[in-house]
């Protein structure tokens, strides 16, 4: 079998689901970003997203890639950055509901153990 082995982890088969033109302008609308700004965000160039919205470039049809489609799904839990190690968050739009202090004390963490801990719970 293709999948890949982790030290004391079981196979893991990566099958990729890809993301279709319709759910890339969705997550960008989503995240009330500009095409520019995701374009900023994605380290893209303005022309590429649109070339993901409509799902073609020239007449052919347009792949988002892995890498893009994780980007999203970082940028949409709040990474602007990441090192390897450390994450830098992106700020948050300006909410008119109000926060509850403790849960975002406990949101705000840069080390990427903790992040990942707190996925797997």
């Amino acid at each position: 079998m293709g999948g890949s082995k982790t030290k004391g982890k079981k196979d893991v088969e990566l099958t990729p689901i890809g993301m279709t033109s319709k759910q890339f302008k969705s997550w960008r609308k989503r995240l009330d970003l500009k095409q520019k700004d995701a374009a900023d965000c994605l380290g893209l160039k303005k022309r590429m997203i649109q070339y993901y919205e409509t799902g073609e470039r020239d007449g052919k049809a347009v792949e988002i890639p892995l890498y893009v489609r994780l980007a999203c799904y970082a940028i949409e839990k709040g990474c602007a950055d990441f090192d390897g190690e450390n994450l830098v968050r992106r700020p948050r739009k300006v909410s008119r509901k109000p926060v509850d202090d403790h849960q975002s004390e406990n949101n705000h963490s840069d080390n990427i153990d903790d992040i990942l801990d707190g996925l797997e719970a």
